[in-house]
């Protein structure tokens, strides 16, 4: 727990937003290493699962006004009151996640940027996952979701009493009212990234490495401008997928076609000027992290690397790759690829299926061009593909004919969990994807062992752009 500790803490799974990508990447690699599927809804069981999805289904029959309200009530069931803030313990949200993994020891750990490709590594390394950063949703009942200058106002000062309790992070404050428009509707997103290595970290490290053991930080060095609002408070308009940066600050047909559609009072966005480039909200590296890792594996004899990548995408392909080798190397055959899509993602599948994991940040236009580049070089006998379904038709969105396109490359072709009438506001795609999962036939083999980090950072090298390496500061 942190030094200064609130009179009845908020209980650490409210104080964070499991359906975010570095929860969902830390889940997805506990589950794995507990040898099980996993399901950012939570399900346990693909029974629970299906339950799930056949009492949800009705709800997809709703005209699509309806389904969005619903969805955005989904959110804001997430959500804590500004009089709860005051008591978020970060360190205690440090000490859940270490709580979910499994009790052994491991020859090296990954701390940092999130993603699938970064899960799907994690996998095949057979080591945990430790996420850089936990996403508190606040209830924001009180100002428009295309309102930037608001959103600040309104969320100064208890950021700052936020910040005052929890002195080893920093706080991105995120409104990207196109890809999270829904959300926003009712949710201030304020992302909590560690500046210092948390106690519950610590302790984990120096109770489950391997004498001389690696520290790997995945360092994703995807930026965007953002406005300084306190010492350790900045607040970043848009966000990663469907568009780029300027477009947020841009006066384009596109923009204004979409507000118009969206009967937005405000004809563009005008938020506060940026006056520095910080580290993406969702994905970028914080830094300072990465300097009190440096110092605390100097302390503790430990070696420290650093996987070095431009976009939460650009890991997708060295990873196949990496699967590729692993697979053709134990005999066999690397016919089959598993395309997941942000939180729907399972590496206990790909690998117990014996797929290629392909994973896509998001379901824009922008995540697609990876993929194709990748079938354009691969041939498979099967593909099991899906798209996250964020609610609603947002500028860059992709529509589900061009994934069905790229999947109909092979001879055999299932998407999991979509409903193709109603996405992207598909109400029970989430129960859906985790009861399909444990249906996907696997082949009669013994376990794999693990990747090792030299035949993993060999597979990396051959990429431009990626780097890893002894680390440095930035």
């Amino acid at each position: 727990m942190s030094a200064w500790q609130p009179r009845n803490p908020l209980p650490a799974k409210r104080a964070f937003v499991a359906f975010d990508s570095a929860p969902a990447t830390f889940g997805a690699v506990a589950s794995c290493l507990h040898g099980r599927s996993y399901s950012v809804s939570g399900f346990a069981s693909a029974r629970a699962a299906g339950i799930a999805a056949a009492a949800t289904a009705p709800l997809n029959r709703l005209p699509a006004a309806a389904r969005r309200r619903l969805y955005a009530l989904s959110g804001h069931m997430q959500t804590i009151r500004a009089s709860e803030l005051a008591r978020v313990d970060t360190d205690l949200t440090a000490e859940w996640f270490i709580r979910q993994l499994p009790k052994r020891r491991y020859p090296a750990v990954v701390i940092g940027s999130g993603g699938g490709g970064v899960a799907h590594l994690c996998a095949a390394l057979g080591i945990p996952f430790l996420p850089q950063n936990s996403l508190v949703a606040l209830a924001q009942p009180r100002r428009h979701v295309d309102d930037a200058w608001a959103e600040v106002e309104l969320n100064r000062e208890k950021v700052r009493r936020l910040l005052k309790r929890n002195p080893r992070i920093v706080v991105h404050q995120m409104q990207d009212p196109n890809q999270d428009r829904l959300m926003l509707s009712v949710i201030s997103y304020l992302r909590c990234k560690w500046a210092e290595v948390p106690p519950a970290y610590e302790r984990f490290l120096r109770d489950a490495l391997e004498p001389g053991a690696t520290i790997l930080v995945t360092d994703c060095r995807l930026s965007w401008p953002t406005t300084r609002v306190g010492g350790r408070h900045v607040f970043q308009f848009g966000g990663w997928g469907g568009l780029e940066a300027d477009d947020y600050r841009s006066q384009s047909a596109p923009v204004q076609e979409f507000l118009r559609r969206e009967k937005s009072p405000w004809p563009y966005w005008s938020p506060p000027p940026s006056d520095e480039i910080s580290p993406e909200a969702e994905w970028g590296l914080e830094p300072a992290l990465l300097d009190a890792l440096a110092r605390l594996s100097e302390k503790e004899g430990w070696r420290l690397q650093r996987l070095s990548f431009p976009g939460p995408d650009d890991l997708s392909e060295p990873v196949a790759a990496l699967y590729r080798d692993w697979y053709c190397g134990h005999g066999v055959a690397a016919d089959r690829l598993l395309v997941s899509s942000f939180a729907l993602l399972d590496p206990w599948t790909a690998v117990r299926t014996r797929a290629i994991p392909f994973w896509t940040s998001f379901s824009v236009r922008s995540a697609i061009a990876p993929l194709k580049a990748h079938l354009d070089a691969h041939d498979y006998e099967e593909i099991t593909w899906t798209a996250f379904p964020h609610g609603m038709r947002s500028i860059g969105l992709a529509d589900l004919d061009a994934w069905q396109r790229l999947a109909s490359r092979a001879p055999r072709k299932r998407s999991l969990g979509l409903d193709t009438r109603r996405f992207p506001a598909d109400l029970a795609a989430f129960a859906r994807y985790r009861a399909e999962l444990e249906s996907l036939p696997a082949p009669a083999c013994k376990p794999l062992a693990p990747v090792s980090l030299a035949s993993a950072r060999e597979v990396f090298s051959r990429y431009p752009g990626i780097e890893w390496t002894g680390a440095s500061a930035r």
